[in-house]
């Protein structure tokens, strides 16, 4: 207890002595310790930096927009530039998955992957990313005016702003002692489809172009007006697919706006620079998000348009084919599944054979391709073939549960309800989540039923299968009851709720005690391997 006590007292007189120390400090010493401390500071923040100087709106023309200080106009584009530097990083981490039921396939860096032009920030200038503010406090005073002799010093460019008016058209002008020099105009505004009848916003939208003029070029060699406003057009639809793919909520509506958007200036970008094939690229990604919400009719025409666009973007850029491979794969994978929906079953065939002949690898896309091609082979009423490409898409993936389900429905279209039986217990062995399995598992004993097939059973085996689909449904229901309350149940599976939920009525007044659903045999095990049915 004393030492804790003494503790405190030799901490409070260093204290003590410190506060007398500072207090004996002549004002002249604190104004240059300040000093000091302002100029490391300055340096350390500033160093190759580029600084704009306060924004000053001429008196000729203060009339036209009251209310607006130079200030304002200033932290405007550093906020423009600063949205833009937000948009490049955001950009890269953005993924886009456009082929439906394989999010649970283990791939990896393969072909459905799908991103943003993979060179989205090779037009942003290095000045972009050394531009800053530097301000005091509550001064708010840019320390490019107070320290200007420092500046070469410290290498710092200092960049200064310029609003003129000629015959009632304004012009932003931003110069930096380096000897860049950008302007934007009112004329730019209409080509960048932003022109606005109020000054004030007409003063907001010079600055931002000005910021994607400074954000595209370095400001010392001509930039063509074409290729600054493809730049800008290319940006504007990266904000709008960032905005659609982001965590917030969004109405349709509000959803169908910005995926039209992305399209609309990805495609303008084009027209102003054909030679830049990042923006056919990226058209053709934004199209492919935008045509998910289309008719089937539609749907087919886009893929067909896009898969012709894919094919001249791979001829003409080289150094876009990896990615482009993978626009080819995808768009061919949408269109098999936009035929099967239209019951078009032998062009769905040859879409999916076009993507078997695009990849080399990637196992659990040929696995996904394979049970595709079975699927639409059992509805052409093809059994012999279904079986044989569903065998496939096992030795690609011994794991997919779903080529063992379809495997199953197979064998009962061949009156084989052991090997129906034996693959929809394997698929709930392989993957248990795999809600179909416990669907056609349970049906089972209702499909035997309505073929006759239960009379040539025995008695126990009957009762096994029975109790295998009180079990099995029930799963089925109980976990579409739960995931029902975080999502939107597809049609199929409501479908195959109501079916459920019915027959484990008639299940229950038949006479299937609950109890003993403990004794029934592991999944698959009901049917004899020879013979009985």
């Amino acid at each position: 207890m004393s030492t804790l006590v003494e503790w405190k007292k030799a901490s409070f007189k260093t204290i003590k002595d410190w506060c007398q120390k500072f207090a004996s400090i002549e004002i002249k010493t604190a104004f240059k310790l300040f000093v000091i401390i302002f100029l490391i500071y300055f340096v350390a923040e500033g160093f190759g930096k580029s600084v704009f100087t306060e924004f000053r709106i001429p008196k000729h023309v203060e009339k036209d927009f009251p209310g607006i200080e130079g200030q304002t106009l200033t932290q405007r584009l550093m906020g423009e530039i600063l949205n833009i530097r937000t948009v490049q990083e955001s950009a890269k981490s953005l993924k886009i998955n456009l082929v439906r039921d394989v999010a649970f396939l283990s791939v990896t860096g393969d072909p459905l992957r799908v991103d943003l032009s993979a060179r989205i920030n090779s037009d942003y200038k290095e000045i972009i990313a050394n531009i800053g503010t530097f301000e005091w406090g509550p001064l708010r005073v840019p320390a490019a005016l107070l320290l200007r002799p420092f500046q070469k010093l410290i290498r710092q460019k200092v960049i200064q702003l310029n609003l003129t008016r000629l015959r009632g058209n304004y012009t932003l002008t931003a110069i930096s002692d380096s000897g860049g020099l950008w302007q934007v105009t009112e004329k730019d505004l209409g080509i960048m489809e932003t022109t606005d009848k109020n000054s004030s916003e007409s003063l907001f939208r010079l600055i931002s172009a000005l910021a994607y003029k400074i954000a595209f070029s370095d400001g010392l060699g001509y930039q063509s007006q074409e290729r600054w406003i493809a730049f800008h057009h290319y940006h504007q639809g990266v904000c709008r697919l960032l905005d659609y793919y982001s965590e917030g909520r969004l109405s349709a509506k509000e959803r169908k706006a910005l995926i039209e958007g992305a399209v609309h200036n990805f495609e303008k970008a084009y027209s102003f620079s054909s030679s830049d094939k990042r923006s056919l690229y990226n058209f053709i990604l934004a199209s492919l998000v935008q045509s998910t919400d289309m008719q089937v009719t539609d749907r087919i025409q886009r893929y067909q348009d896009l898969l012709r666009r894919i094919k001249d973007l791979y001829e003409t850029d080289p150094s876009l084919r990896a990615s482009v491979r993978n626009l080819f794969v995808v768009t061919y994978i949408m269109l098999g599944e936009t035929y099967l929906e239209a019951w078009r079953h032998s062009d769905a065939i040859q879409a999916y054979e076009s993507v078997l002949e695009l990849i080399d690898d990637s196992p659990d896309i040929k696995a996904y391709i394979h049970n595709n091609i079975g699927f639409a082979y059992t509805l052409l009423d093809k059994p012999d073939k279904a079986i044989h490409h569903y065998n496939k898409s096992l030795t690609h993936n011994s794991s997919y549960a779903r080529a063992y389900v379809n495997l199953g429905i197979s064998m009962m279209s061949k009156g084989d309800f052991t090997g129906a039986e034996r693959y929809y217990a394997e698929a709930i062995e392989k993957r248990p989540d795999f809600l179909p399995s416990y669907y056609n598992l349970g049906k089972l004993y209702f499909d035997m039923e309505a073929d006759g097939a239960l009379e040539r059973v025995d008695q126990d085996c009957r009762k096994c299968l029975q109790e295998q689909a009180l079990v099995s449904l029930e799963k089925y229901v109980s976990t579409l009851q739960k995931q029902e309350i975080t999502r939107n149940l597809s049609d199929e599976e409501k479908e195959g709720f109501d079916f459920a939920k019915g027959w484990l009525q008639v299940i229950g007044r038949a006479g299937v005690r609950r109890e003993g659903i403990k004794r029934v045999p592991p999944y698959g095990r009901c049917l004899p391997k020879e013979g009985g049915a």
